[in-house]
This record gives structure tokens, C-alpha cells and sequence, in this order.
């Protein structure tokens, strides 16, 4: 693909991207609206506050309320806790007090946005785990693998790229000369 193709691409994206962003203000709260979708597929909201000279960025509980209007109880399951952990892993995110969070400065705020992003889409997957029968992730499918098969690999990265830092679940090193 030539370069201004892809160049072109990139800014429909962004437009797309900031055509579909909204802010509003709540007081001292800001709210940004994002075209991303929850299991409900109303947007996904991210919850802006100023917090002694940073900002903390939260959910305001919105996803552990969507997964227990989905009959998904994470205090029921250890596995359910483990998924939890490794959905915010590397991400600089946490779970308190029923919400995610992450404090950002003015110099890191797109990318933790990013990835408080990145924490609730992959945590709105849960939902799929409230089936009677016991759903294997994929995440655990292919740790398994690699444990079977003795591949040495580190989970949960964060690889620093051009504009933010990419959570990674698995790294796995290559042989030397390959």
C-alpha cells in the first residue's frame, strides 16, 4: 500500500475518532464519551478528576455494574479474580472500590486513557463467562500451550510504541540467529 494511502487512512481514522468523541462537563468531573461500546453497546464513558495535581481517569463502576447486570459475580470466582488481574495488568490500571482507575498526568494522558480503555473492553468480555458450563479464555489456552510445549514467554508486557505504550499478553524471545 503507498504511503499516502496509508497516511490517508490514519486521518480517517483520527476524523472518525474525533467525530465520535464528546466531553462534557460535570463540575469539577470531566466525562469523554468514546464510540467504543460496552456489552450493552452504549458507548463507553471515562470519568476525568482532578486529584492533588494529576488526574484520575475511572469507569465510575460502569463496567463491574454492566458484568453483574450480566449475572457475572467476580467475587464468586478465583478465576473470574484472575481475570480481573491480568485484564489490568500492564495496563496501569486498578480495581478499587468497584471501578477502574489509573492517575494520569497532562504529559501521559492519551495514553492512560488508552489504556483504561484497553482495561474495559477487555473486562466486558467477562461477560461471556457467566454461561453454566466453564468457558476456557483464550488467554489461558495458549499459556497452557506454551507451558506444555516449554516455551519460554513473559506475560503481560507493556511495549512502548510511537504515541503509547501497547499492553502485550504474551512476549515470547526467538532462538538466537533466527
Amino acid at each position: 500500500m503507498p504511503a499516502t494511502q496509508q497516511l490517508d487512512l490514519a486521518r480517517q481514522y483520527l476524523k472518525w475518532l474525533r467525530d465520535r468523541l464528546t466531553t462534557i462537563d460535570r463540575g469539577e468531573v470531566q466525562v469523554v464519551s468514546t464510540p467504543f461500546l460496552d456489552p450493552f453497546h452504549d458507548g463507553i464513558q471515562i470519568f476525568m478528576e482532578p486529584h492533588g495535581g494529576e488526574l484520575l481517569l475511572h469507569d465510575n463502576g460502569d463496567t463491574l455494574d454492566n458484568l453483574i447486570c450480566l449475572g457475572v459475580k467476580i467475587e464468586d470466582s478465583e478465576r473470574r479474580k484472575a481475570l480481573v488481574q491480568r485484564a489490568t495488568a500492564g495496563c496501569a490500571v486498578r480495581f478499587q472500590e468497584g471501578r477502574l482507575e489509573t492517575t494520569a498526568t497532562v504529559a501521559n494522558l492519551p495514553q492512560r486513557a488508552h489504556f483504561l480503555l484497553t482495561a474495559i473492553l477487555r473486562l466486558n468480555d467477562l461477560w461471556m463467562s457467566a454461561v453454566p458450563h466453564r468457558w476456557v479464555d483464550f488467554y489461558e489456552l495458549v499459556a497452557e500451550f506454551l507451558e506444555q510445549r516449554e516455551v519460554r514467554f513473559t506475560a503481560n508486557v507493556s511495549i512502548p510504541g510511537r504515541t503509547v505504550e501497547h499492553a502485550v499478553d504474551f512476549v515470547i524471545p526467538l532462538p538466537r540467529r533466527k
